[in-house]
């Protein structure tokens, strides 16, 4: 089972990600950025990491990018590389160049346009490397 955390200002946002993916993992919420950081490590502290993050870039408090620079900036502190970091997912009604590129430089995973449904959620997903059973 798969540990998720989602991350969006927008209750039916997250409650859609959580019941597209219940079947494969428990899933945790969050409404901003500053609260992701924070359930980001106290899970690492707690030795239960998340292996999926997906993370809306516009939010108040602190962005998506910012928070995902943050979490990427941890997982180097407790030496978590490469397998062991977890996968994220950005999304997001950004479809510009400037945050494309701005996801992609802090080390995101994939990049999934608002809206979407739970194929091309699911295709995102395996293509980054998470293997979901149905």
């Amino acid at each position: 089972m798969l540990e998720i955390l989602i991350v969006d200002d927008e209750f039916f946002n997250r409650r859609l990600l959580c019941k597209m993916l219940e079947p494969y993992g428990n899933c945790t919420e969050a409404v901003n950025g500053v609260e992701a950081t924070n359930r980001f490590v106290q899970s690492v502290q707690e030795g239960k990491r998340f292996n999926l993050i997906l993370m809306d870039i516009m939010m108040p408090r602190m962005d998506g990018l910012e928070a995902v620079a943050r979490i990427r900036e941890v997982e180097m502190g407790y030496q978590l590389f490469d397998a062991d970091r977890a996968k994220v997912v950005m999304v997001t009604t950004l479809a510009d160049h400037d945050s494309i590129l701005a996801a992609k430089h802090i080390g995101i995973d994939a990049y999934l346009l608002k809206p979407f449904d739970r194929k091309k959620l699911i295709i995102k997903l395996r293509h980054c490397g998470i293997d979901l059973q149905d």
